[in-house]
């Protein structure tokens, strides 16, 4: 069984994540001595001391072998550009400024009101002409990924009965076996909502989360809330079904992909050795 150790590489954060990574990806632990070269050359650190500095870690990785995955080597001012629409939390809208310096087309527009909560499609389609004013994450989105594997990206904003929203969207799909994985990321001036919808196996689940905390009772009603939304979308036989579950729990403000990924047995990493 490869590991870390086994390639002759630290035991860190860096490894682990990177590896945890390239599984669900698919790529071969033998590349992981390139990543990891890649990335502390941008200044990423092997052993993150806070949240926040593990979540921009995750986010370099993950644009880093995303663009990896589309025969696409990133490096510098250009994968830190890339990187910050994978990083999770609270996603916040760039500086237009800083943004058009890193290769980002025209300023957006004001964000679009709506009194009640728009349908998938019309999400969508706000997502895709958006993420289109950014010509870096344009030109990324375009790309497809190699053996039936692609990420999408999509930042946005939304004004919902008043209230001002930041979302930031990233598809995961493959194609053999066929598998879905959506990242949804929501923050208003008072929450900060993780939604991960995933279908793989015959099966569409939904696991949503949020931080600040709440109480047992404000997340049951949370739950009935979700299930409603969620399965409105469900149709007739041949179409949407619904989902297979819902589930709402409090979150953390840096949501780690890695640290779920490790929940599960992964064939080459081996943080312990």
């Amino acid at each position: 069984m490869d590991s870390a150790g086994a390639l002759g590489l630290p035991r860190d954060r860096l490894s682990v994540v990177l590896l945890s990574f390239m599984r669900f990806f698919s790529l071969p632990p033998q590349l992981l001595s390139e990543f990891r070269r890649e990335l502390l050359s941008s200044g990423s650190p092997s052993a993150p001391q806070n949240p926040q500095e593990g979540a921009l870690l995750e986010a370099r990785a993950l644009g880093l072998l995303s663009s990896a995955l589309k025969g696409l080597k990133l490096e510098g001012p250009v994968l830190e550009s890339y990187a910050r629409f994978f990083l999770s939390g609270a996603p916040e809208r760039p500086d237009p400024r800083v943004s058009h310096e890193a290769g980002r087309g025209a300023e957006k527009d004001s964000p679009r009101e709506f009194d009640e909560a728009p349908d998938g499609d019309k999400i969508r389609a706000i997502a895709e002409e958006e993420g289109s004013q950014d010509d870096l994450l344009n030109l990324m989105n375009s790309f497809p990924g190699r053996e039936g594997q692609h990420s999408l990206v999509f930042p946005l904003s939304l004004v919902i009965g008043g209230v001002d929203l930041e979302l930031l969207l990233r598809f995961f799909i493959k194609e053999s076996p066929p598998s879905l994985r959506l990242d949804a990321f929501i923050r208003s001036p008072e929450l900060q909502w993780h939604c991960i919808i995933e279908e793989k196996a015959a099966r569409i689940e939904a696991d949503l989360s949020v931080f600040p905390h709440v109480s047992p009772g404000a997340l049951a009603q949370l739950q009935k809330k979700a299930e409603k939304k969620l399965n409105q979308a469900a149709g007739p036989a041949g179409s949407f079904r619904g989902f297979d579950e819902v589930r709402v729990q409090n979150g953390e403000e840096f949501p780690s992909w890695a640290e779920e990924l490790l929940q599960n047995p992964l064939p080459f990493v081996n943080e312990e050795g």
